[in-house]
């Protein structure tokens, strides 16, 4: 999966070669990755790349070893229903067969592991590569039977799946390029990185492919498998539809155009952009889309609607379990909204998380509004110290008057103890150590 040499370009010169008019250059590229690298580790793809590297080496080391164990690590056309169908994907037949695949499994893989989840882009990984070389088979059935003879390696075939999935997954990313154009007779070399659309990037592949196989199908000699190309790409296409990925692909694209027009300062577009999100039920899955609209709404002025999106932002988080997304957009809101409220659990949760988090100056803010609207929450005990304990470096005297209204408020309350110790600290001038929880 490579960048086809371009055509020569006229230049009269001196030399025997360059008598005859004719500059010819070299253009490759490789894909780096998207231009906003995913969220988490990329498990899957890891081992995938690390599984490829090690058969190579192995093999490397060991030459007899591709024919002892030719059925596991081969795919024959003639003879398909062997191991070889599934984990030729892991051999390779050189250093730049391997090094191309996995720059594309690097630049794709991680945006789609995070997308899929790891299991489901491992399964979806082992399914292409199996039908995509059951598809080389079916295009070596057009050719000679000599062509059946012929084992296939090499993951590229599982790769042009993932293109598929891709495509239909991250219509609107842009894919950060490394190319390459150099002329070996004249010693000039160009190099660059640029960033390409997905359908551009893509079909830039696609093209080449289809330019190869044309040279091909002419006469000139290539070993490439290009059934295993195409095919993995329509069945990519083909799974991804299945999965709903389409659907999701839209979804990204809202989120692509709000966000370059939130940074262009485009608040009406970028709310426009976003809003089929929060309309359409079920397509919003993500509590970014909600704070995405609710900063467009806050810099046009609305502020009944920031409000109600940031909160809803919140309680999506909240609702998946990620406490710490939650508070990080909790800590955004009550920045523009010092008073926006929840029900007490969640509050407590928030500011609980604020803190953890290291975001002071909001949990601070989280605690002190907790204070005011639950007086009676039995959990007010904890509140109040942990408000005192973030005053003390900014607020002193705050602090020791937050101390004084747990302990008169709570006098039986196990926290007693701390909050005594805590104010003979703030009377030596130390600081008080950190509450656990």
């Amino acid at each position: 999966m490579r960048g086809p040499p371009a055509a020569g370009q006229r230049n009269p010169a001196r030399g025997s070669l360059r008598n005859s008019g004719e500059r010819v250059y070299f253009f490759f590229y490789y894909p780096l990755g998207v231009e906003r690298d995913a969220e988490g580790r990329p498990w899957a793809s890891w081992a995938l790349i690390l599984a490829m590297s090690a058969v190579f080496l192995a093999c490397r080391a060991r030459p007899l070893l591709l024919l002892e164990y030719w059925d596991w690590l081969v795919y024959l056309p003639r003879d398909p229903l062997r191991p070889g169908l599934l984990l030729s994907a892991l051999c390779h037949a050189g250093w730049l067969h391997l090094i191309g695949n996995l720059f594309y499994l690097w630049a794709f893989g991680p945006s789609l592991e995070r997308a899929l989840g790891s299991g489901r882009f491992l399964l979806a990984f082992g399914f292409l590569a199996a039908t995509s070389n059951l598809c080389q088979g079916f295009a070596s059935s057009f050719g000679p039977d000599s062509a059946r003879n012929l084992g296939v390696v090499g993951a590229s075939g599982a790769l042009s799946g993932l293109l598929g999935l891709f495509l239909l997954r991250f219509p609107h990313a842009r894919i950060r390029t490394a190319w390459a154009l150099f002329s070996p007779l004249y010693g000039q070399v160009r190099t660059g990185v640029v960033a390409v659309p997905t359908a551009l990037g893509i079909g830039a592949w696609l093209a080449l492919q289809l330019a190869q196989l044309l040279a091909t199908s002419l006469g000139s000699q290539d070993n490439t498998a290009y059934g295993a190309h195409l095919g993995g790409l329509l069945i990519g296409l083909l799974v991804g539809v299945g999965l709903g990925l389409p659907r999701q692909g839209r979804a990204f694209s809202c989120r692509h155009r709000a966000e370059r027009r939130l940074t262009a300062g485009d608040w009406i577009g970028a709310y426009e952009a976003i809003h089929p999100l929060l309309a359409e039920k079920g397509l919003a899955a993500e509590p970014e889309d909600f704070c995405l609209a609710a900063r467009a709404c806050r810099l046009q002025g609305l502020t009944r609607e920031g409000r109600r999106l940031y909160r809803r932002a919140v309680v999506r988080s909240l609702a998946l379990g990620d406490e710490a997304a939650a508070a990080a957009i909790y800590a955004e809101a009550l920045g523009a909204f010092p008073d926006l409220a929840f029900p007490e659990q969640q509050l407590y949760r928030l500011a609980l998380a604020l803190d953890r988090l290291g975001r002071r100056r909001a949990a601070r803010e989280a605690f002190a509004l907790f204070r005011r609207l639950y007086g009676d929450s039995p959990r007010l005990a904890v509140a109040l110290l942990r408000e005192a304990r973030l005053a003390e470096g900014e607020d002193p005297l705050r602090a020791r008057a937050l101390y004084e209204e747990q302990l008169a408020r709570f006098p039986d309350s196990p926290y007693g103890n701390l909050a005594r110790r805590a104010q003979q600290g703030l009377s030596r001038g130390e600081a008080a150590r950190p509450l656990l929880g």
